[in-house]
């Protein structure tokens, strides 16, 4: 099946807001959770899949010529390839950085601290259920704010 470079960027975009959702959290041992910080590292690693999970993305077109599309993408300046030794990629667009500071802020509004004091992450207890529950309203609200990546 064909599917145009607009439609995979969509489609890559909605996986990258899924990621986010759940990604700018830290989880610590004993259900705790803290924010990511607000840097160049965690952005992107906030915002990257990885190529083996690429999968993730679309069931339109197999791997190989999904890999081959991502590489294509890549070239173009749609994608870019966050750290070669890990095999990351997340879509580039005028919107990707303000996802991510949403989805931190979004998470800052249900209570999930940032930051250290005196050597001690700041951190807030949630069930598992919860988090999943909170990760896909803030998925949702994320595809409110952004959706498109241009």
């Amino acid at each position: 099946m064909r599917i145009q470079d607009t439609e995979l960027l969509q489609a890559m975009w909605n996986n990258q807001l899924r990621l986010l959702s759940k990604s700018v959290l830290h989880t610590y041992f004993g259900g705790k959770y803290g924010l990511v910080a607000d840097d160049k590292f965690w952005f992107q690693s906030a915002s990257s899949e990885h190529r083996c999970s690429r999968k993730n993305i679309t069931d339109k077109i197999g791997s190989q010529q999904l890999m081959k599309r991502i590489k294509d993408l890549e070239e173009k300046g749609f994608v870019v390839d966050t750290h070669r030794d890990f095999l990351t990629f997340y879509v580039d667009g005028k919107n990707t950085r303000k996802a991510f500071e949403e989805a931190r802020n979004w998470w800052k509004q249900q209570g999930v601290p940032e930051g250290i004091i005196n050597g001690t992450c700041l951190t807030v207890p949630m069930d598992e259920s919860t988090v999943k529950e909170l990760s896909l309203q803030c998925q949702q609200h994320l595809q409110e704010c952004f959706p498109s990546y241009s």
